[in-house]
């Protein structure tokens, strides 16, 4: 008898936390199917392994040009044409407004929606208003911190650096150029703004920061120009990992590889490479996880687990992960360890155990 009433209560549980019919979640990405945006190519590895495991169909829009901001609201045209409708749609923030006009447009049809990965420009801010303000189904907005990724990228460099002055009891002090992204993006703008509270506290000069349209042959050409302008320069702090590709080849066409500490921002295969190479020092990064870790929420979401409810609030800024040479292996073993996850196991909907959501840009550490 007690038995069988253990098996009841086994089945009653299950029926309680079985997921409702499968989502239809739809990723506007702002690439090219057929180009290779590193970045990009990582959320969307995250996100289908996060869809598989929790059994959610995730279909992927793809611009038909580069760099075009307005096809965002393009594919509108296509969310409007499908039947039946996606359940939620993710989107990263595009400058100009842009995202304003689709989350007019996913209003209009109401349909739920989530950002990821970006910020909006500060200067935008306003318009938008906090998720669920000015528009119900914006749902929520899950970002990496830029600032702390500036601030701490360039800690992270200073280190080095000083580290590397054996031949002398004293540190020297560092001398900096940075190579930003392009002003329109928010998220160069807060990474440099990181990078200057670092600056203000003290031994470090920041000799110029230069912008950049985040490409590995502007990176070489303005490092090159940035070197030759201030031969005493001793860390390049870079805003993207394209960028740093090219400032590491401007300093091996240089010849200065040994006496300069160079950091970017973004975990990619061509970043960890570079740091087992010896030729970046310093990376951070990890917010590709973050649209996957959206699924997460809206996966439960749509199972009556809100989590403006349940993790207080409608905005997760992640602070960046760091990974610097003498911390190598570890590191990024754990961080590559979101590819052996189960990501259902994140849910609180399917995890009765769990009382909030997982945010951070490294998965758990088992045990």
């Amino acid at each position: 008898m007690k038995t069988c009433c253990v098996s009841i209560l086994i089945a009653i549980a299950t029926i309680l936390c079985a997921p409702a019919e499968a989502l239809n979640i739809v990723y506007l990405s702002p690439c090219k199917q057929t180009t290779q945006c590193t970045y990009w190519t990582q959320v969307q590895t995250h996100m289908q392994k996060a869809a598989n495991d929790l059994h959610v169909n995730l279909s992927i829009l793809y611009d038909q040009h580069d760099d075009n901001f307005r096809e965002q609201i393009a594919k509108m045209r296509q969310i409007e044409a499908m039947s039946p409708k996606p359940d939620y749609v993710i989107f990263t923030p595009l400058p100009g407004l842009i995202s304003y006009k689709t989350l007019v447009k996913l209003e209009s049809l109401k349909i739920p929606s989530l950002m990821i990965s970006g910020e909006i420009p500060p200067n935008e801010v306003d318009s938008y208003k906090k998720p669920r303000e000015k528009f119900k189904y914006w749902l929520g907005h899950i970002f990496g911190n830029n600032v702390q990724a500036g601030r701490r990228l360039m800690e992270a460099l200073q280190t080095q650096q000083n580290e590397s002055d054996t031949y002398s009891d004293t540190y020297s002090d560092t001398y900096v150029v940075a190579l930003a992204g392009s002003k329109q993006h928010s998220e160069s703008e807060n990474r440099i703004a990181g990078l200057k509270q670092v600056v203000a506290a003290g031994n470090t000069h920041l000799q110029q920061i230069i912008p950049t349209d985040w490409t590995e042959t502007d990176g070489f050409y303005k490092t090159t120009k940035l070197l030759t302008r201030f031969p005493n320069t001793n860390v390049i702090w870079t805003a993207g990992h394209r960028i740093a590709q090219g400032s590491t080849s401007a300093i091996e066409t240089l010849g200065r590889q040994s006496n300069i500490s160079i950091g970017t921002v973004n975990f990619t295969p061509q970043t960890f490479a570079a740091l087992q190479a010896g030729e970046l020092h310093a990376v951070v990064g990890g917010h590709s996880v973050t649209g996957a870790l959206g699924l997460v929420l809206l996966f439960d979401h749509a199972n009556k687990r809100d989590f403006a409810e349940i993790d207080n609030g409608v905005q997760f800024p992640l602070d960046f992960g760091l990974i610097t040479r003498d911390k190598l292996d570890e590191t990024l073993l754990h961080f590559k360890a979101w590819s052996k996850l189960d990501f259902s196991s994140l849910s609180v909907f399917l995890n009765l155990q769990r009382t909030k959501h997982y945010f951070n840009v490294f998965p758990p550490k088992e045990g």
